[in-house]
């Protein structure tokens, strides 16, 4: 059985608190988004790839990810104005609680 560090707890505890909050206001204006610029500062200081390099790392399996259906993008908390490609990655990436 694997044990859970703190740092893993901290960050599950807040990201559980944090994403059902940021997804409310994320809903209500998810078709004005556009897709993230890996241009933009924000992108950019996080190392954002529109397609990821690590195999089994990419938004789809992020916790801060949350899908829009059969879509390929999906509404990301580090981006709440934009929408992100399920298969691209930043440094902020989070494995998904099972």
């Amino acid at each position: 059985m694997k044990l859970i560090t703190r740092r893993d707890a901290l960050i599950l505890t807040a990201t559980s608190i944090v994403l059902p909050l940021s997804s409310v206001g994320m809903r209500a204006n998810a078709s004005a988004k556009e897709l993230v610029n890996p241009e933009s500062t924000t992108a950019q200081s996080l190392s954002y790839i529109a397609v990821s390099a690590t195999d089994n790392q990419n938004c789809s399996n992020c916790q801060l990810y949350v899908s829009q259906g059969e879509t390929a993008v999906g509404d990301c908390a580090i981006f709440p104005n934009n929408v992100v490609a399920s298969e691209a990655w930043c440094s902020a990436w989070i494995k998904k609680a099972v």
